[in-house]
């Protein structure tokens, strides 16, 4: 134990002796009084101090901000036309209705209660995830077997004849709003039943230098029946909490001028956490029920997990995996979701955007009324510029200021800190190579 309290202390007197920091030299001399000494401990603290703020200045730069948004110009762009997501608006197919209600209940019209089950498949079919919406079940959650009823399987077998608009294009989808069509890429993640499509074999390209259209026409059973139609990125999804959406009718004709932002990414921002770029890519996902990183899906894990916490089960509206014990809700839990509106705001989600992602901004509209389907065109405009997350502070700059701070206060170098280790190494070595022979 001796030996060992030597060599530490010769271990001290060499770095106080031998090294270049600004005032260890006069800390080790033994002809200095101990108030010069204390003088000049106080001296370092101070340094040391100043060292270590100008250092933590340069370090919350690099772990908060490192990136910066730039305008650059473009001469050619080139992205995937925008998806269509079609919601027909309170649609019920009575002789659909009547089928339904004797496969899940096994009633007819001469049933005692009939007209409750088809109410209530009438209610599931146009469900959404609002709370007045939800409400509409509170009638039917002391009927034993209606409240275990599966949501998912009626709401999707209501639509099930309903026309696709383009079988090569679109797909069936179960959203907050309940049953749509979608031509999203990510489409197979709503998907009610268990058949995958390869959506992204149907992309399709848009390019800057050539007139780019898109257009979508519902097909509509009957002329009343009125169509919700939201536009979004080819790689995104609809949220329910969407306002930009129009609705059209048998008849209108509705065209839409469209301005396309690209915000492009330095791949060197990959080197930094998300907290400090404050984005995300597609692959930077910490989801149990989507495998691909969006800003809905962000959105809709958020309510997933709300939804579990306060009621302890998952809206039908997310056609998700989930592992017992975890279950979908069923009329009490969604009665209980309409009375917790707190769980679908996703203003505290703290949800990324995209490191790169299409901005689609309307700039005007013109609409008219004609006697033939109603349809909406989309014509894409792209400026001539672009929006690029850079690098501002990388890890390069951050040596630099770490190295500028130390050495400007304390004098501190890079062949001070190896003679430092030098000295710690030799310490340990004579140590063990003590504690060996003894």
């Amino acid at each position: 134990m001796h030996f060992v309290l030597e060599s530490i202390s010769e271990f001290f007197v060499k770095v106080f002796e031998t090294s270049s920091i600004h005032g260890f030299p006069y800390i080790s001399r033994h002809d200095l009084h101990l108030l010069e000494k204390l003088f000049w401990i106080l001296i370092l603290s101070v340094n040391f101090a100043f060292a270590y703020f100008a250092f933590s200045d340069q370090l919350n730069r690099y772990v908060e901000n490192p990136t910066v948004q730039s305008v650059e110009m473009v001469s050619f762009s080139e992205i995937a036309k925008p998806s269509f997501t079609v919601c027909t608006i309170n649609f019920i197919n009575k002789t659909k209705l009547a089928i339904l209600v004797e496969k899940v209940f096994g009633a007819n019209n001469l049933s005692e209660h009939y007209e409750d089950y088809s109410k209530f498949i009438e209610i599931v079919a146009t469900l959404n995830y609002t709370n007045s919406s939800l409400k509409r079940l509170e009638s039917f959650e002391n009927l034993t077997n209606i409240n275990n009823a599966n949501f998912l399987e009626i709401a999707s077998e209501m639509y099930s004849d309903y026309p696709i608009i383009d079988s090569s294009s679109y797909m069936r989808v179960m959203t907050e709003l309940n049953m749509c069509q979608s031509s999203s890429g990510l489409s197979n993640y709503q998907s009610p039943t268990n058949v995958i499509e390869d959506m992204n074999s149907k992309k399709k390209m848009c390019t800057s230098i050539e007139v780019c259209r898109v257009s979508v026409t519902p097909i509509t059973p009957i002329n009343t029946t009125l169509s919700r139609v939201f536009v979004t990125n080819f790689d995104e999804v609809t949220s329910g909490d969407n306002l930009d959406y129009v609705i059209l009718t048998h008849s209108l004709i509705l065209e839409r001028n469209i301005i396309v932002d690209e915000i492009r990414a330095d791949p060197k921002i990959r080197n930094f956490a998300p907290r400090g770029r404050k984005c995300k890519f597609p692959d930077e996902y910490n989801s149990k029920y989507y495998n691909v990183y969006t800003y809905n899906f962000c959105k809709m894990d958020c309510r997933i997990n709300r939804a579990l916490k306060y009621c302890g089960c998952v809206p039908f509206f997310y056609t998700v995996k989930l592992q017992p014990p975890i279950k979908f809700c069923n009329i009490t839990g969604l009665l209980c979701l309409s009375n917790k509106p707190e769980w679908f705001d996703a203003t505290s989600c703290k949800c990324m955007k995209l490191c790169e992602s299409i901005i689609l901004t309307k700039t005007s509209s013109k609409e008219q009324n004609l006697m033939f389907d109603g349809m909406l065109t989309i014509d894409l405009n792209f400026p001539k510029t672009s929006i690029k997350r850079g690098v501002l502070f990388d890890f390069d700059d951050l040596l630099v200021g770490f190295g500028g701070s130390f050495a400007l206060f304390l004098g501190l170098s890079v062949l001070c800190i190896v003679e430092i280790l030098y000295y710690a190494l030799e310490l340990c070595m004579n140590i063990i190579i003590n504690c060996m022979m003894q």
